[in-house]
């Protein structure tokens, strides 16, 4: 195991390195000059600028800043914001925990919702049940995250003001330790009140596929042998279906929920804007408006070093799921 894990960490460099050469290269394709939006300087001699090109080493071929930009990686400095004047790292660091806690109450809804109700499906399969399961499945494969998105700022927030349409109530950790150190419920109602909808909104398509995957790996398992043999040993059927079959078809569905896992941080770029909420996913949409390449590189490698980290795990908890499966 500890081996397979070493091997997986080896195979994320080339990954890492092709996403930073990826968006080193695309950022600056983008139209508008840096220099003047790092420094104002709009109406600004030709010397005066090309004195803050210098500074901020935009002067450079090409080759040499993308060098210059690896060997700061290697030491763990992601940059210096054009815009901000502060440390990438810091940035990242701050909006973190919310991209996390959007990422992480959309994950357990999805599947809090996506696995009963494929068992159901399959456990009741012909039955209205499964074509409600069915139906719900589709469609929630089948309508952008970000239309469902202002569709429930539009029905909830606007129409019938139950929840917030943008912003965060909050960090969740800490209105949930409120309640233990005697700060009450409110902190933790805000802050559930405002994640409502764009966790709703995230969640839905990974509903549909994680349900639809369910009842597939479900309706194979129940016809094997060893199900028979515990039906007919008298075991309950809750047991046979949860203990025994769910077991054996969850291996698709943590492969489903792992790609789900890592594309949160991705699709959350999205929701976040339409939502207004202070993740990473907003940020990177802001400095790409203000050609911020520092705040660009730092986002997307931070989305993609948790694909490799969720794809990581994901192969780990394998043997977890099936003894057959070992890594050597």
């Amino acid at each position: 195991m500890t081996s397979f894990a070493l091997r997986r960490g080896l195979m994320a460099l080339p990954v890492l390195i092709g996403v930073s050469l990826l968006v080193f290269v695309m950022a600056r394709v983008i139209p508008g000059d840096p220099v003047l939006i790092a420094t104002g300087l709009e109406r600004a001699h030709p010397e005066e600028l090309a004195r803050a090109a210098q500074r901020l080493g935009l002067d450079r071929p090409l080759p040499v800043q993308y060098a210059d930009y690896l060997g700061r990686l290697v030491r763990g400095d992601l940059g210096v914001s054009l815009r901000h004047q502060r440390p990438v790292v810091d940035l990242i660091l701050d909006r973190l925990p919310a991209t996390l806690e959007l990422a992480g109450v959309a994950f357990v809804l999805s599947l809090g919702l996506g696995v009963p109700l494929g068992v159901i499906s399959a456990v009741r399969r012909g039955g209205p049940y499964d074509y409600l399961a069915v139906l719900v499945s589709v469609g929630g494969m089948s309508v952008p995250a970000f239309w469902l998105g202002l569709l429930l700022i539009l029905i909830f927030s606007l129409n019938l003001g139950w929840f917030p349409a943008s912003a965060r109530g909050g960090p969740l950790a800490e209105a949930a330790w409120a309640i233990f150190s005697g700060g009450g419920i409110r902190p933790l109602l805000r802050s559930l009140s405002h994640l409502v909808l764009p966790s709703i909104a995230l969640a839905a398509p990974a509903v549909g596929l994680i349900a639809r995957m369910t009842r597939s790996g479900m309706l194979d398992v129940l016809g094997e042998d060893y199900i028979l043999g515990a039906r007919s040993r008298g075991l309950p059927e809750r047991s046979v279906i949860y203990r025994h079959a769910l077991k054996n078809a969850l291996i698709p569905v943590v492969t489903v929920s792992g790609l789900f896992l890592g594309r949160l941080f991705g699709g959350a770029v999205i929701l976040e804007t339409v939502f207004a909420w202070p993740g990473i996913g907003r940020l990177a949409v802001l400095a790409v408006g203000r050609r911020d390449y520092a705040v660009i590189g730092g986002a997307a490698l931070m989305v993609a070093f948790g694909f490799v980290l969720v794809n990581a795990a994901v192969d780990l908890m394998y043997a977890a799921l099936d003894p057959r499966i070992r890594y050597g």
